[in-house]
């Protein structure tokens, strides 16, 4: 189909020796005299205008509204029509921009300036017989959009031209779109932003039904050459509600998947949340699924119905990544609960063949993928979560032993078994292995125990010693002051008593001295006679 760049490269680089190449081409084979070329030589003399030869043809037979799809393509592939083209050309031959005028000049009158024309001229690109014919639409088609712009027409007014605002389905999949997009380019060549922004305008001034506008902007196919087409109208919608602040909460309800019926990931529109998301968090992988979680917990507030809405969405290839996304991270929030998926899913309730639950097949899967390179952690989990619900003895027997008659479960079930047989065997290995490695253990622990309390013993000891050591040193320090101190107290007391004593002595020898040179002698024999008793009148101070 054609695409918007095909369009552009062919329409928009038309000129004068391309369009002669055109017409040239549409000549007859032969240039020796025919019937054709004396008829339209004919009406060149009768100065028959291109409206009339366009009649004389009877190429204004063809049915003009309900039938252009079917009969449009008929008058690209008339031999009549090029005999008219030649004709045209012919009559223009100096001037072959004037004949492109000239054709477009008809064809309007006969089909109108709007849809109709327009239908037509893609019809005609679209040509696969001749090529010529196709680049003659091609360049029809530029003449259209000149016309519109030398008329001032806003993409508005074309979209109304073209009857996009009346379409019954998607307008961006109808042909026409392609002829939209085109005149937007025409309008606004070297701004795609700007037009894409117009675009944008144009379509919202008819389509203000947020949801509905939202279903045809991204659409669940990808319909060639729309869905390059509405690539930039789905990116100006994004940056309209980021600039206007909406949250991803917003545009959740703005896309009303609050309110799905059924599973909400499945829904054609949850591509477009999801787009919103990645826009909001382009380089954060992680930040957007914890922002697209957050919105839809919001309003999907059951655990269980939301365990089975992720579930469910890892069996859609479309959506699958994104909800293995959103289910590992919320069942790392669960974690941290007292509930598991296994239980939000209800399988810990089954009474009956829990193999045959759907419900079971997809957790078993789940856990298998997300333990992909480690099969036996993955059997691992699985044995110790049913363990845990239903008991490793007879309950669980019988659990495998069903599930192996379980048609696409026979192998998944024999795996089960066999790494149970594998815990068992290990079980009691582990078991003799532990209580060996527990005793080891003891006797190391205790040994190292006798060895710090030696090494303590032994600090202690020597922290002992170090410290009488230096308490003695302390000890005679002080001894040595203390000696020092008497000896200055003696030094500051007693010598000057003894001084005192010793000068009284001398005194009194000096006085005895004098008094045994005063005294009569017989008196003196008194004194000095030994043992005898002193005088009792005798005053020895005189």
């Amino acid at each position: 189909m054609e695409t918007t760049e095909t369009f552009e490269e062919r329409a928009f680089t038309s000129s004068i020796p391309e369009l002669t190449n055109i017409f040239s081409n549409l000549k007859p084979a032969s240039s020796t005299l025919t019937f054709e070329n004396t008829q339209s030589g004919m009406w060149r003399l009768m100065r028959q205008s291109s409206d009339n030869v366009f009649k004389l043809l009877k190429l204004d037979k063809i049915d003009k509204l309900d039938k252009i799809a079917t009969e449009g393509t008929k008058l690209f592939e008339n031999p009549s029509f090029k005999k008219w083209v030649n004709f045209v050309y012919k009559r223009k031959s100096e001037k072959p921009e004037a004949t492109t005028e000239a054709i477009f000049a008809t064809l309007a009158a006969h089909y109108g300036d709007g849809a109709n024309l327009a239908r037509l001229l893609e019809l005609g690109k679209l040509h696969r017989g001749d090529k010529h014919i196709a680049d003659l639409a091609a360049a029809l088609q530029v003449a259209q959009l000149e016309k519109w712009n030398k008329n001032e027409k806003t993409v508005e007014d074309v979209l109304e031209i073209l009857e996009l605002d009346k379409t019954q389905g998607n307008p961006l999949l109808d042909p026409l779109f392609v002829a939209l997009s085109a005149y937007v380019k025409f309008k606004h060549p070297n701004d795609p932003t700007a037009a894409s922004d117009a675009m944008l305008t144009a379509f919202r001034k008819f389509y203000k039904d947020d949801k509905a506008w939202a279903r045809f902007l991204f659409p669940d196919t990808s319909t060639e050459p729309f869905a390059g087409l509405a690539a930039a109208l789905q990116v100006a919608q994004l940056e309209k509600w980021n600039k206007n602040e909406k949250t991803v909460e917003d545009v959740l309800e703005i896309l009303e998947l609050d309110k799905t019926q059924g599973n909400p990931l499945l829904d054609p529109l949850f591509v477009t949340l999801s787009a919103y998301v990645k826009f909001k968090h382009p380089n954060d992988p992680t930040a957007a699924t914890k922002a697209m979680l957050t919105a839809f917990r919001n309003f999907y507030t059951d655990d269980t119905a939301w365990a089975k809405i992720l579930v469910d969405g890892t069996r859609t290839d479309s959506v699958k990544n994104i909800a293995y996304d959103l289910l590992y991270l919320q069942l790392s929030l669960w974690e941290e609960g007292e509930k598991t998926l296994f239980t939000h899913l209800g399988l810990d309730q089954i009474e009956g063949e829990l193999f045959e639950s759907p419900l079971f097949k997809r957790w078993a899967a789940i856990v298998d993928g997300i333990h992909l390179y480690a099969p036996n952690t993955a059997s691992d989990v699985i044995l110790s979560t049913l363990a845990a619900h239903f008991g490793e003895k007879a309950a669980w027997a019988d659990i495998l032993i069903a599930g192996k008659k379980v048609p696409d479960m026979e192998y998944f079930a024999r795996r089960l078994e066999m790494r149970q047989i594998e815990r068992w065997h290990f079980g009691v290995r582990y078991f003799i292995d532990d209580s060996y490695n527990a005793k080891a253990k003891a006797s190391k622990a205790e040994s190292n125990y006798t060895a710090k309390k030696n090494a303590n013993r032994s600090d202690l000891n020597r922290t002992a010693k170090k410290a009488a050591i230096e308490a003695i040193a302390v000890a005679e320090e002080a001894k040595k002051a203390a000696d020092e101190a008497v000896a200055a107290i003696k030094r500051e007391t007693l010598e000057p008593m003894v001084s005192t004593l010793r000068l009284r002595k001398k005194l009194l020898r000096n006085c005895k001295r004098c008094l045994k040179r005063s005294r009569p002698q017989e008196d003196r024999s008194k004194v000095s006679a030994p043992g005898a008793e002193p005088d009792s009148n005798f005053d020895v101070h005189g």
